[in-house]
């Protein structure tokens, strides 16, 4: 299956590997708004469900991350530096927009520069949310295509 997806996956894009991390990266968008789709027709699931659902989705992509990341990242550079370096770098990078691009939790609220707070409408906020979640997922499913189009489509569906 891994086999035909990556073979579906170099014919569409023409064989440019960055084509074929966008289409990964549009499946991934894909399947994640399927997956949201659950809240449409649950309306309240208990904590447990919650908490269950959270922890699963938080042990997958640990291991997609070492497996498909982190290990294949080690052992093409015969080194743990370069890796730790970016790894170092990508906590520096979402640490930083967490704590300065302004978001909104459902149950924590606001989160950013407080003067913002009133100039931004909440769509924004949301939007930006998202967007802080989401992007270690692409540049994730992204540097693994463009690394190795097999582990590319591995990582997609982690």
């Amino acid at each position: 299956m891994i086999d035909f997806l990556g073979e579906f996956l170099f014919r569409l894009s023409g064989g440019h590997l960055l084509l074929a991390a966008f289409y990964a990266g549009v499946f991934v968008m894909l399947m994640t708004s399927l997956g949201s789709l659950l809240a449409l027709f649950v309306h309240r699931m208990p904590a447990w469900g919650v908490d269950v659902s959270i922890s699963f989705a938080a042990g997958v992509m640990i291991v997609a991350s070492f497996t498909s990341l982190i290990l294949p990242g080690i052992e093409a550079a015969r080194s743990f530096a370069p890796v730790g370096i970016g790894i170092l770098l990508g906590i520096i990078l979402i640490h930083g927009m967490d704590r300065f691009i302004p978001h909104e939790h459902l149950v924590k609220g606001y989160e950013g520069p407080r003067e913002l707070k009133e100039k931004l409408r909440m769509i924004w906020l949301i939007i930006f949310a998202v967007m802080i979640h989401n992007l270690p997922e692409g540049l994730a499913v992204g540097t693994t295509m463009v690394f190795d189009l097999k582990l590319g489509i591995i990582t997609a569906i982690a």
